[in-house]
């Protein structure tokens, strides 16, 4: 899956190379239909933040069988900038 943003894109695989021990956190794009009953939770001038349940959660990897497994249903916290700057987004998540 992608962003359709070419800088974004990148910027994620290059985090995804990066990613080679079991504990680390896999970095990937997450379309918004995965994501129900949002709720605005907090607003500002330059954020809206959002409550949300993520039906597929993050990827985990087991140590053991290095196998990479998700949980489902869980609720999540979603941060929208206010912003047209990629660059600045990028900066924002890293």
């Amino acid at each position: 899956m992608t962003s359709g943003s070419e800088k974004i894109d990148d910027f994620i695989q290059e985090i995804q190379l990066k990613t080679n021990e079991w504990d680390d956190v896999v970095f990937e794009w997450i379309p918004y239909y995965q994501f129900k009953n949002n709720k605005v939770i907090g607003e500002d001038n330059c954020t809206t933040m959002y409550s949300a349940i993520w039906e597929s959660d993050k990827l985990y990897r087991s140590e053991i069988t290095e196998n990479y497994t998700r949980d489902s249903n869980k609720k999540v916290v979603l941060k929208y900038l206010y912003s047209q700057n990629t660059v600045e987004l990028l900066n924002e998540v890293t």
